[in-house]
Parts: C-alpha cells; sequence; structure tokens
C-alpha cells in the first residue's frame, strides 16, 4: 500500500517497507532559488544593519534590501487526484498560495494556479470529471467552497454566508452532491468574530441547491467527512470546546500550576540552549522511543494546539502508547441505516482507499484500520494521510 503523508508542511511518500522519501515541489524549490539568489544579490544594502537609528537599510533602500532569512514554502493541504499515481497539493509561499497537481510515476508538476489570496483550508477532487472542491479562506479568514475545473480557467463559488465551511468531499454515490463541515460564528456587539460555534457535517446537491444538515450536536465537533460507494459516512468526532473561554475548573487549575507552568518553561529554555550550543540535552534519556524531530514546539489539528514537549515526557513514560490527542477524538463509520462504529481512537486525520481500506493516523502514526490494526508508519508528526 502507498500513502502520501503531511508531516509539519512538508510532504512525503511511503511505500510498503520502503523508507518514507519527501516529495519537493519543483515550482518551489525554483522559488527558493530564485529569493535566495535575490537575496544574496542585494546583501551588501543590509551590511551590519543597525535597526535602532533612524537611516536604517530598509529605510534607504527599501523593500528590496530584503531581510537576508531564508523561508520555506509550505504544504497545506492533499488529496487524491482524478487519474492513476496523481496528487493533488495546495501550497503556501512567502506572500502567495498555489493548488498544483502532481505525478507520483513521472515526478512531473503542473501548477494549476499561484496567486495571492489563495488560502485553502480544504481539498478534494471527483475522479468521475477531474472536478476540484476547494475550500479557501476569504473575508475575516472564513472558509468558503469553490469548484475548480481541471483546466483552472472556471471558477464557481458554491457556499456562502457568515459560517466557516472546510473539508469537503464529493458524495461517490450522487455527483451532484458535496459533503463539508461548517460552524458557525460568534460575534460581539461589535460585529467582530468572537468564536465558531461545533462543526457540522452538510451535504450540498448543487444540482437543486439543497442543503441538508446530516450531523449537528452542541457538544461535539463532526470533522473531515468522506463517503464511500455503499453510502457509508465517514468522519472524526471529538468534544466540542470554546476556544474563547475555559471552564471555571480548568481557569482554577492553569493558577493553581502557574508556578509549576514556570518552573517547566525555564528548564525548556535551559534545555534547548543546552542542545544548541552543548549538544546535549539536560534531560534523562527515557526508556521508549523518541518523538520524531519536530521544527516547532507546537503543533496544530484541527485548530487544536498541542504542546509537542508534554508528547515527549508521556512517549518517554508510555512509550508506544503516547498519544498527541485524546481517545474522545475517534474516527467513526456511519451506515446508509445511521448505525455507527467506532473504527478507531486518538484520530486526527484518515482516508478511505479504492478497495474500501480505511488507513487513519494518530498524529505519530499512520495505521491501517481493522479488527486488528496494522502500523504502516511512524517518525514524523503527521497532519494528514491519503491513500494513493
Amino acid at each position: 500500500m502507498r500513502v502520501v503523508f503531511l508531516a509539519e508542511g512538508k510532504l512525503f511518500l511511503k511505500e510498503e517497507d520502503r523508507e518514507a522519501v519527501e516529495i519537493e515541489s519543483p515550482f518551489a524549490v525554483e522559488a527558493a532559488e530564485r529569493a535566495s539568489t535575490r537575496s544574496e544579490r542585494h546583501a551588501w544594502k543590509r551590511g551590519h544593519d543597525d535597526s535602532s537609528g533612524p537611516f536604517t537599510s530598509r529605510t534607504v533602500w527599501g523593500k528590496q534590501a530584503g531581510s537576508g532569512k531564508d523561508w520555506h514554502p509550505a504544504m497545506r493541504y492533499i488529496a487524491r487526484g482524478a487519474h492513476p499515481n496523481e496528487l493533488l497539493y495546495a501550497q503556501a509561499m512567502s506572500a502567495s498560495s498555489g493548488l498544483f497537481r502532481y505525478n507520483l510515476a513521472t515526478r512531473e508538476e503542473y501548477r494549476l494556479f499561484h496567486r495571492q489570496d489563495f488560502d485553502a483550508c480544504g481539498l478534494a477532487c471527483d475522479p468521475s470529471n477531474g472536478q476540484i472542491v476547494v475550500a479557501t479562506r476569504g473575508k475575516e479568514d472564513l472558509g468558503k467552497l469553490q469548484l475548480i475545473e481541471d483546466t483552472a480557467r472556471r471558477n464557481d463559488r458554491i457556499t456562502a454566508g457568515d459560517g466557516h465551511d472546510s473539508n469537503p468531499f464529493p458524495d461517490p454515490v450522487n455527483r451532484s452532491g458535496i459533503y463539508f463541515q461548517s460552524s458557525g460564528v460568534g460575534r460581539n456587539e461589535r460585529g467582530e468574530i468572537v468564536a465558531l460555534g461545533p462543526a457540522a457535517i452538510h451535504r450540498l446537491d448543487r444540482a437543486t441547491g439543497e442543503m441538508q444538515t446530516v450531523l449537528e450536536d452542541a457538544d461535539w465537533d463532526f470533522l473531515l467527512p468522506k463517503a464511500d460507494a455503499n453510502g457509508a459516512l465517514y468522519f472524526i468526532r471529538r468534544p466540542y470546546a470554546e476556544q474563547d473561554s475555559l471552564p471555571l475548573g480548568q481557569k482554577i487549575k492553569a493558577f493553581v500550576t502557574l508556578p509549576f507552568a514556570l518552573a517547566g518553561a525555564m528548564f525548556g529554555f535551559l534545555d534547548a540552549f543546552s542542545r544548541m550550543f552543548g549538544k546535549k540535552s539536560l534531560r534523562p534519556a527515557g526508556g521508549g522511543p523518541g518523538l520524531p524531530v519536530a521544527r516547532s514546539r507546537y503543533a496544530t489539528f484541527h485548530d487544536t494546539t498541542i504542546e509537542l514537549e508534554k508528547v515527549l515526557e508521556q512517549q518517554d513514560r508510555k512509550g508506544e502508547d503516547a498519544q498527541v490527542v485524546p481517545k474522545t477524538w475517534e474516527l467513526v463509520r456511519r451506515d446508509s441505516s445511521g448505525a455507527e462504529t467506532v473504527l478507531a481512537q486518538h484520530a486526527v486525520a484518515y482516508d478511505l482507499g479504492p478497495k474500501g481500506e480505511v488507513v487513519y493516523s494518530d498524529g505519530l502514526r499512520i495505521w491501517l484500520a481493522g479488527p486488528t490494526r496494522t502500523k504502516l508508519h511512524g517518525g514524523h508528526i503527521i497532519h494528514s494521510v491519503v491513500v494513493v
């Protein structure tokens, strides 16, 4: 089985028992080389810049002086394409983003479009006609669905209104249908967004314009809807928690544990300092396998930020049983009769294979779900997975 997964903005291909290899975008590589060349060309203008004075290099030379810092493209969303060996991905550049098609066999890349106003929050492709459904953020960072033809010359908006729509998926049974998740918006008296409501799953029929609410609950989020050819609906279910406030118990706990948190932060700083300059960690060696090397101290899964330092401590204690999200994050299958089956816990991403396989990730590993689950990969902080 071949899977492509997204790990901290980078794309990797995992084939059977082989090591995972990174997939690089030729467009991004060339753009980075051009940026590096421009930076070197204008390096003399930066010189030993004294930013405290009135006449800095940027003041004298303008934006062309640049910062001299390297920038790195970041993969945001991936999806299986309409043809064999085809992959779609949305990629963020320094000041813009683009949508690309990539052939895994020939390693050829085709840029569908590239612009500054594109900020993806979901991506899917209908294999029957090659149409691409993408969720992109617009005004106030609220996501809306758009339909893109394979030639990228036609772009039709599908949803509108005061809500955040994301993670679309074409209905394989009725091709005019699209599943997606949507959250209502909470505003204050000035009209500013202060919170998002629970994520519900909707189905839109583009032929009739009918909108159906498939799953909705004030206490739960329903994320990443996908459907199979038998009419079953798959999704990740997790408890809903408002992000603008904390329960009283958590506030009290945060106040009581504040001194310990400060001490932990100080130790983390000293440990990072020691690793940077002394090449040695202050932490005692644990018995379990180490946490995958992360470029950031934090990882975000579905707008929930996880502190990786805590996961590292957990992995030292629990080894392979360490998890980045609670077991209440469940991967669920709901058949056409409404009966639900929990396929996995600690789920952050998943995909449905062409032969009915269900592959999911717990954020640290990739598994083939089943009566006896099979581990396919481990060693990265994994945000998304696609069967190809």
